[in-house]
């Protein structure tokens, strides 16, 4: 057990958030345990969040109100001023489930400790109803994210080495998570729940997104990641229980295809693993044109070509279907194959 009077650093990241901001805050601030080192970072808000931070301003170490580059380049000026040897990051709209969970969490800490996980309560907007939703363990991270930043204790070494990568908008905190068990670091699993989150973020509201970038962080953290996908994807098929969520997010992803489907007549797939594979099973016979650079020299007439045949060939649009090279794909579709930017299609993260 470590050190139970160590500095724990504490980040609230907030903008345009006044109705919540409040009673994260008081949250914080109100905690049994002394030694909290607590930064807010605004992202220049236009409502009364200065006013508001000002209020408690004697009880916070540091604050600042600018624009920043969204919810994790703001997380990440939490982490470059942070002092602590532990960060928790509890955004505004989120609090700890009482005043005395941080105390629990640093009498539990272990020596070997990298990073401290919990559980939430998951409290929705509008009914006000709770479902607790406990840590099931690093290893579910190769299925999807069952970490939740504001149960998390991390340390700030560690943060500071990988801060949050700001390409991805809305799942970043789940690829430093991952990042972090592909390392080998140390996590501990705390009993209960240590927050109280929320329901409407970013990755609620733009499940899409959040699917499609929960598919690029594992690529990019996998070198055969194809198993893990496959229990990732039956996740997101299964419509019951916790996997509804995943559900939704396809049924967007379809619905979006569909619309395609309606649209064009001869349609190529530029990519053909997962995405492409499932592509091709919604649009069916709109597919003319499968398109993969792993695909040998094949017949003019084929329906498979490789990339320097795409040119030769007939179609409405491309979609480009390779997660993670979206810019890098279409640049050479423009500039190598001077092909329409009108004909060109990405999924948008």
């Amino acid at each position: 057990m470590k050190n139970s009077n160590q500095k724990v650093t504490i980040v609230t990241v907030t903008y345009n958030a006044q109705e919540y901001l409040e009673q994260t805050i008081k949250g914080v601030i109100e905690q049994d345990y002394k030694n909290i080192e607590y930064i807010i970072i605004d992202g220049a808000s236009t409502d009364d969040t200065v006013e508001i931070i000002k209020r408690y301003e004697k009880y916070i170490s540091y604050w600042v109100s600018e624009p920043d580059n969204g919810v994790y380049d703001a997380m990440n000026k939490g982490i470059d001023i942070a002092t602590g040897e532990l960060v928790n990051f509890m955004n505004a709209g989120d609090s700890f489930v009482n005043n005395h969970i941080v105390s629990e969490v640093l009498q539990s800490l272990l020596e070997e400790t990298d990073i401290l996980v919990g559980g939430i309560n998951v409290i929705d907007q509008e009914s006000n109803q709770l479902e607790y939703k406990k840590f099931e363990g690093p290893d579910n991270l190769l299925k999807y994210n069952p970490c939740y930043h504001q149960a998390s204790f991390a340390k700030l070494s560690l943060l500071k080495k990988s801060k949050f990568d700001l390409k991805y908008t809305i799942l970043s905190d789940y690829n430093f998570m991952l990042h972090c068990y592909m390392e080998k670091c140390n996590f501990q699993h705390f009993s209960g729940p240590i927050a109280n989150y929320l329901t409407g973020g970013l990755s609620e509201t733009n499940v899409k997104q959040a699917f499609l970038e929960g598919l690029i962080v594992l690529y990019s953290h996998l070198q055969n990641p194809d198993i893990v996908l496959n229990s990732y994807w039956s996740m997101a098929l299964s419509h019951n229980g916790e996997n509804l969520n995943f559900s939704r997010q396809f049924n967007y992803m379809e619905q979006e295809l569909k619309y395609l489907d309606r649209r064009y007549s001869k349609i190529a797939i530029y990519g053909y693993g997962k995405i492409g594979k499932y592509v091709e099973s919604i649009l069916k016979n709109k597919i003319h044109i499968i398109c993969d650079s792993s695909f040998s020299k094949v017949k003019d007439n084929s329906v498979f070509c490789t990339p320097d045949e795409l040119k030769t060939k007939e179609f409405d649009l491309v979609i480009i279907c390779v997660l993670g090279r979206e810019k890098e794909l279409k640049d050479y579709l423009l500039n190598q194959l001077q092909i329409d930017e009108n004909l060109i299609y990405e999924f948008k993260l």
